[in-house]
């Protein structure tokens, strides 16, 4: 019999230990991962194809923080706007729906875990036209915007 209880309390104390590591893992947000998550397809295609027809700003660059959790769903978090503010510059609340209307990503991987990831789009901008989207990590975007007009 206290064999038996011996037993359970292990597995009770191993379970509980191991589902927290497991919450760990995706409560958080990773700037840096064994993999990053990728996109399905090519990124400036699609900005290209949900942004047709409209007005751009003439020139500058929108910097978005995205993040990507652990089933490759995209969701925005912020936006910087460091364009020439004219009338029809890409507006916060159109940013959002585009982030989260976005096709599947592959997730993030960290010690064999999916987990949640923070990454940065640019979206730069010259004469009215979307000219280049990039994907970057986090930490190298904002040692860019410290520097940035």
């Amino acid at each position: 019999m206290k064999g038996l209880i011996f037993v359970f309390f292990g597995f009770f104390v191993t379970n509980l230990i191991f589902s927290q590591h497991l919450r760990d893992h995706y409560n958080k947000l990773y700037t840096k991962t064994d993999s990053a998550p990728t996109f399905s397809g090519n990124i400036s295609n699609y900005f290209d194809s949900v942004l047709n027809g409209k007005e751009f700003p003439n020139k500058g660059r929108v910097i978005i923080e995205v993040v990507i959790d652990s089933t490759g769903a995209s969701y925005y978090n912020y936006s910087y706007d460091h364009t020439d503010q004219r009338d029809g510059s890409v507006p916060n609340f159109e940013l959002k729906q585009l982030i989260s209307n976005m096709p599947a990503w592959t997730p993030a991987h960290q010690n064999g875990y999916i987990v949640n990831y923070i990454l940065i789009l640019l979206l730069d901008f010259s004469d009215g036209k979307l000219t280049q989207v990039r994907i970057k990590p986090i930490g190298e975007e904002m040692k860019y915007m410290l520097n940035s007009n």
